[in-house]
């Protein structure tokens, strides 16, 4: 029986450090990865004691393995993180410079990029991924391609709903829905994918492999399919990846598999199936939270009753910091634990979440770490499990963290810097003891009153001579802000940023080559 990583993202990669072989072999683990969505830190209960909303599966994990305290996204939304995940890259380094990519947008991973799928399937891995994909994709337009998609797909006008509606129909009505679409997830390393395109509200149908899954009607000039219901879709993915680590271990014992596993619970895109309406007794949101527990628990329970428990990896994590719940705090659930900030924000409320990972006899159970990790480390860590160097080029921003996820602390190694960045594109570094943020003296995020609000009367502007400084070594709530007190630390700061804003121009390149996405983007500086 080959030995299995799982990993629930959250997302982590455990394994020892030995050669793949394009065969299985005793060492090779099988990975399973599991991503919430808009899922806090303080949204687990293993994070979070203190609330009566209970997470036991999820927290399984983390009793029988590692609890990381100090993980954090590389974007404080949901379509950069993804990207940074799977390939090991920041996501800014794209043309997605800001916010997330909608309806109909191209692919931000193309051919050739190396991915955790692509990569494992170059170590004799048969990979799947099952949920939501929200990474774009290259459509193939109807003939004369009338609408100029890749021109256009950025439609989006948050005052003029029906004007929204309008603009995404005539999109849908360019694009061949019986065609295949390029630079698919089977195109960057899955052996199979089924999921949504983007989240199940916003392309309300499915896809499989390279193509559009089912039949479609469009009443409303937007493409749908009646079966993505927003409160079944999780139950949906769940049993399709129990299906193929099933059919694996029956026709394919001799390779190791990844399963790469989106949630899309805890969106507002997606609706609590019945069965948990009303049992937080908090919000609909809170109930959601007991829906992807319920998720995580079934992926467990198929690894128990197929033998597979000892000899998987499982890590859960999550795509970003949760929106604002004031009705579920007043009942005592912080959904950002003691963290400033939410979803779309600079501050740590909007990109540290849970990490957990379990892998019985390796990662030691009921482990707790607050050493710094990013989710672009995911990439490198599964090459240390894999003992097989990562490509020239692949993975920039990817820090193996395998003695992190053993607690083999003489071998651990400290990042030397960490960024991310927020909705409207605001950059964060933190290095030692020190966090900036660049540009702004607000959040950075968006200005609704689930994210936060907007800025306060008589707050400065964004500006590029402005910022926050914290030293979250003493005030890791940010609190007290030193930007104006300690210019020789900013300036330290900034130049760290510049010099890994040189580290890889790979995109740069393409885009003088012409491969521009969007006409209406800038040409990066």
């Amino acid at each position: 029986m080959i030995k299995t990583l799982s990993i629930f993202l959250g997302i982590t990669l455990l394994a020892p450090l030995v050669p793949c072989a394009q065969a299985k072999t005793p060492s090779q683990p099988n990975i399973l990865l599991i991503l919430a969505d808009d899922f806090g830190w303080g949204d687990t209960s293993c994070n979070n004691p203190d609330t009566h909303l209970k997470t036991p599966a999820i927290d399984r994990i983390a009793n029988e393995g590692i609890r990381f305290t100090n993980a954090h996204t590389p974007s404080a939304v949901c379509t950069p993180t993804r990207y940074g995940l799977l390939t090991g890259r920041y996501p800014w380094r794209t043309f997605l410079k800001k916010e997330v990519l909608r309806y109909y947008a191209p692919a931000l991973i193309t051919k050739g990029r190396t991915t955790i799928p692509s990569y494992l399937k170059s170590q004799g891995y048969r990979t799947g991924g099952f949920g939501k994909w929200h990474l774009g994709l290259d459509w193939t337009p109807v003939e004369g391609d009338p609408v100029n998609w890749r021109a256009n797909w950025n439609v989006y006008d948050p005052d003029d709903r029906a004007q929204l509606k309008k603009n995404v129909a005539r999109l849908a009505k360019g694009i061949d829905h019986t065609k295949p679409f390029k630079n698919s997830p089977i195109d960057i390393g899955f052996d199979t994918y089924f999921g949504t395109a983007s989240n199940c509200g916003r392309l309300p149908f499915f896809i499989l492999d390279n193509k559009v899954f089912g039949k479609l009607r469009s009443p409303d000039g937007q493409m749908r399919d009646p079966k993505p219901v927003r409160d079944t879709v999780d139950d949906i993915y769940v049993a399709r990846a129990i299906g193929f680590i099933e059919e694996h271990e029956k026709n394919h014992q001799d390779k190791p598999f990844f399963v790469y596993l989106p949630l899309n619970a805890i969106h507002g895109a997606v609706l609590a199936p019945e069965r948990f309406v009303g049992q937080s007794n908090m919000t609909k949101r809170e109930d959601k939270i007991l829906w992807a527990n319920e998720s995580v628990g079934k992926m467990l329970a198929a690894l128990d009753r197929m033998k597979l428990t000892d000899d998987t990896l499982v890590i859960f994590t999550a795509d970003n910091g949760p929106l604002n719940s004031p009705d579920a705090r007043k009942k005592g659930h912080e959904a950002t634990g003691p963290y400033r900030g939410f979803k779309t924000n600079v501050w740590d409320g909007g990109t540290r979440v849970p990490f957990l990972a379990r892998w019985p006899k390796h990662i030691p159970p009921g482990a707790t770490t607050d050493h710094l990790i990013g989710l672009t480390d995911v990439l490198a860590t599964i090459a240390g499990v894999c003992g097989s160097p990562l490509s020239d080029g692949a993975g920039p921003d990817s820090v193996n963290q395998l003695p992190a996820l053993l607690q083999e602390k003489d071998k651990m190694v400290t990042r030397r810097s960490l960024v991310t960045y927020s909705y409207a594109g605001f950059f964060t570094l933190r290095q030692g003891k020190w966090k900036a943020i660049f540009g702004t003296k607000w959040s950075g995020g968006h200005p609704g009153d689930s994210y936060g609000g907007s800025a306060p009367k008589g707050m400065a502007a964004d500006d590029p001579d402005i910022g926050q400084l914290y030293d979250i070594s003493v005030d890791p709530f940010e609190q007290k802000d030193l930007w104006e007190k300690r210019p020789e630390v900013v300036t330290s700061l900034l130049s760290e940023l510049e010099r890994i804003k040189q580290l890889d121009k790979s995109d740069e390149i393409r885009w003088q080559q012409g491969d521009v996405p969007n006409r209406l983007l800038k040409k990066p500086q």
